[in-house]
């Protein structure tokens, strides 16, 4: 008799094992390692567990999940600062024929959607731009939502990629004699992050003491850099944090005064962190491109829009309820 799927939650004891999966998976980001988890589990103090699909002995497939408790309502979502958290499958899977493939990977979503809906009210998974097939959550009954990132591959790129307009700011910058300088004090960057959100009428969607804790962690890890722009005078005019992800970097936060605007530093460090990465890196993850005005600024850099799937599923009438009530206020909001 063929062994069963089964999902369960690992132990303490298995992250090593996790943590060899998730290297080897097509689907690998430092997002869904153990060590970042535990650095979102002081940051935000949410519990947090891997889930794996088993068959018999052999894993099939995984991943992440944090919890947050809002009205009553127990939600496995996404902290902020993390574009992917979604579906690991093991590479072995991968490589398997299609439709053995395929087979595996449905009946591991079968088995972790069961495993969902027994102990949530509602359930968000936000995956890798690798995973472009979600038949096997829709067949599950999960919504589907497509959002965007750029992405550089850094062996094509060149100073030649660049809008002009951007070769211009970069020439500019360099004129004005802007200087680039590796940090680990958030301070400036906090202040700018603020400014940038604000002036598109926004708030930031994460605390000065979240980023600081993450921050300080994965710094410590050696996966996360900080970079100011300063003008002449010595003024810091732009910051950057980048994050390392196996063969990827992400362009993952970043603030700017809107004073100095016109001085061309947030286009010249930005570049400049994009050239620098082409030594030891694939891609350059420029995020960002769900929001118009962030995504024009970025596209300018000759990066390739790619697409990533957000999947959602109530796990309870108290979830589907809540959700109705949600979609309401948003549209009364609207009005």
């Amino acid at each position: 008799m063929a062994a069963q799927f089964q999902a369960r939650e690992l132990t303490s004891d298995e992250l090593e094992f996790w943590d060899r999966l998730v290297a080897g998976s097509p689907q690998a980001t430092v997002f869904c390692s153990s060590r970042f988890s535990s650095a979102i589990a002081e940051a935000t103090g949410r519990p947090y567990r891997f889930v794996a699909v088993f068959r018999g002995d052999r894993f099939i497939a995984g991943l992440p999940v944090f919890d947050r408790r809002k009205a009553g309502i127990l939600i496995a979502q996404q902290p902020p600062l993390v574009p992917h958290l979604g579906l690991i499958v093991s590479a072995e899977v991968e490589a398997d024929h299609p439709r053995r493939r395929e087979f595996n990977i449905f009946q591991a979503c079968k088995a972790l959607s069961d495993w969902f809906i027994k102990r949530y009210d509602y359930i968000y998974v936000s995956h890798h731009p690798g995973l472009t097939d979600l038949r096997p959550f829709t067949w599950q009954g999960w919504k589907e939502k497509v959002c965007y990132t750029c992405r550089i591959r850094l062996e094509t790129f060149s100073v030649d990629t660049l809008h002009s307009s951007i070769r211009k700011q970069v020439a500019k910058a360099k004129r004005e004699d802007v200087q680039l300088e590796k940090s680990e004090d958030l301070t400036a960057l906090s202040k700018m992050v603020a400014m940038s959100y604000g002036r598109r009428g926004r708030e930031v969607p994460f605390s000065e003491k979240y980023l600081e804790t993450l921050f300080r962690k994965l710094c410590g890890q050696g996966l996360a850099h900080l970079y100011y722009a300063k003008d002449r005078e010595g003024r810091v005019v732009s910051g950057r944090i980048t994050l390392e992800s196996f063969n990827v970097i992400y362009d993952w936060v970043a603030g700017a005064d809107p004073t100095y605007y016109d001085s061309g530093a947030t286009s010249y460090l930005l570049y400049s962190l994009i050239e620098k990465s082409k030594a030891d890196h694939e891609i350059f993850d420029l995020m960002g491109a769900n929001t118009p005005t962030i995504a024009v600024f970025k596209s300018n850099f000759g990066g390739q829009i790619t697409p990533y799937y957000l999947t959602s599923k109530p796990g309870t009438v108290k979830g589907s309820l809540a959700l109705f009530c949600l979609e309401i206020l948003s549209r009364w909001r609207k009005t």
